[in-house]
């Protein structure tokens, strides 16, 4: 993988133990997990999953495809009797109504390729749990799947990470580790996406952002819009637009793809089809602003088809851009809301990312914001910036939800989200 430092990845997998009736935690290698007839890897947006997928298909007789691709196509002959990595369930839910409809469609060409050995990722909050486990078992070779969690990077991996990948001494990658302790960023960069846009950042600005919209904001303006190569610079002179336009034109297109589910879009009309709309015919404004964006490292191109380069960014710039529209040109909520729920009113699964970010973002409106999904405020959103008056209204949703949904809908292992709750100023109401 060109030359390039892959930090040894573990995973686990909760069993739950009859004898003594109760859970026990297995960690695995994933390396050592090859000879598995198939597992569900689940992991938060950015943990490295498709990473770790592309490495693992290189070897012998595996075959990488995304799960778009898997749904899309007719069986191909290099699918055939092969272990295959299919990555990205919860993004391919993004791109239809009803978000089972590809999770049985990756059942059903499984079972038509003979039930092969296969190995399936999705976002850890986006996943449906003991029901789909249960339903990919009718497909699996031996009747078996393994459900399994992804082990974020600890201390060790991390410093390895600055030393080799992004050229720090030791004592470099000290201080960095020991400044984002600091300032509480530790958790958020043993995400590896995060890790390599706050280092990136911080080297080219010097700055150090204070949370984690912070990182997000910086990264956006700094590495994903900000045009580095001087000779295009040069060219481009006197059409050299304001970084918040950028965003602000960035942030519309991600929402479209992402409200809308479509893949990408299109830079010329010609290539334009069903889930790659023309670019022109996607805005009704930021038009001087549309020839630029695809060039931007937010956006990767191939083939005619430009799409975001990773989920979690096209999150943060459509909510970046909704919250724009809400707070200063009146955009209604209610008109976003019904852009991003079901008949039920709760937020459709594949959206709660862009949600929790407007939550955060639309600091007027998260009071009544937060109620319709509180548990997806805290996985994907940032609430250290909520008040404590927030912050105790959003732990009383979660305690309602969790009554409603009899726990069930808070399955979730990784707790380092929840950390922003233990502020000093709530230590009275937590005794109380």
């Amino acid at each position: 993988m060109s030359g390039k430092y892959y930090a040894p990845r573990t995973c686990y997998e909760i069993s739950y133990d009859k004898q003594r009736r109760e859970e026990k935690t297995i960690k695995y290698t994933l390396e050592a997990l090859r000879d598995c007839s198939a597992y569900i890897l689940l992991g938060k947006p950015g943990t490295g999953k498709t990473m770790f997928f592309e490495q693992e298909a290189m070897q012998p007789n595996c075959k990488y495809v995304t799960a778009r691709d898997f749904i899309t196509f007719d069986i191909r002959q290099d699918w055939q009797n092969k272990t295959l990595f299919i990555d990205g369930l919860d993004e391919v839910r993004a791109a239809m109504q009803n978000v089972f409809s590809p999770f049985d469609e990756i059942r059903k060409k499984l079972d038509q390729l003979d039930q092969p050995k296969f190995r399936l990722s999705c976002r850890e909050a986006d996943w449906y749990g003991k029901n789909e486990r249960e339903e990919l078992t009718k497909v699996s070779p031996n009747s078996t799947i393994k459900e399994l969690f992804f082990i974020e990077l600890t201390e060790d991996d991390l410093q390895q990470i600055l030393i080799k990948n992004h050229h720090k001494t030791d004592s470099e990658a000290s201080s960095f580790l020991q400044e984002t302790s600091r300032r509480e960023l530790t958790d958020l960069i043993k995400n590896p996406q995060i890790l390599k846009m706050l280092v990136a950042a911080v080297d080219e600005s010097n700055e150090w952002p204070e949370k984690k919209s912070d990182i997000f904001k910086m990264a956006c303006e700094k590495l994903l819009l900000a045009e580095w190569n001087s000779a295009h610079n040069i060219a481009h002179s006197n059409q050299n637009p304001p970084i918040k336009e950028l965003m602000q034109a960035s942030g519309m297109l991600c929402a479209v793809m992402l409200l809308a589910r479509k893949h990408g879009f299109a830079s010329i009309q010609s290539d334009a089809d069903e889930n790659h709309p023309f670019i022109a015919d996607m805005a009704t404004n930021h038009t001087g602003l549309l020839h630029l964006v695809p060039k931007t490292r937010l956006f990767t191109t191939r083939e005619g088809h430009t799409e975001y380069s990773h989920r979690i960014f096209a999150e943060y710039l459509s909510a970046y851009y909704l919250s724009n529209k809400i707070l200063t040109e009146g955009l209604p909520v209610g008109r976003v809301l019904a852009l991003m729920t079901g008949k039920d009113g709760g937020v459709i699964s594949e959206l709660r990312g862009i949600y929790a970010w407007l939550v955060t973002l639309t600091n007027n409106e998260r009071a009544m914001l937060m109620q319709r999904d509180p548990l997806a405020v805290v996985l994907y959103g940032d609430i250290s910036l909520f008040s404590k008056e927030e912050r105790l209204k959003l732990l009383h949703a979660l305690s309602l939800h969790a009554e409603k949904t009899g726990d069930n809908g808070i399955d979730y292992r990784n707790t380092q989200a929840f950390s922003a709750f233990c502020q000093p100023d709530m230590e009275q109401d937590f005794r109380s």
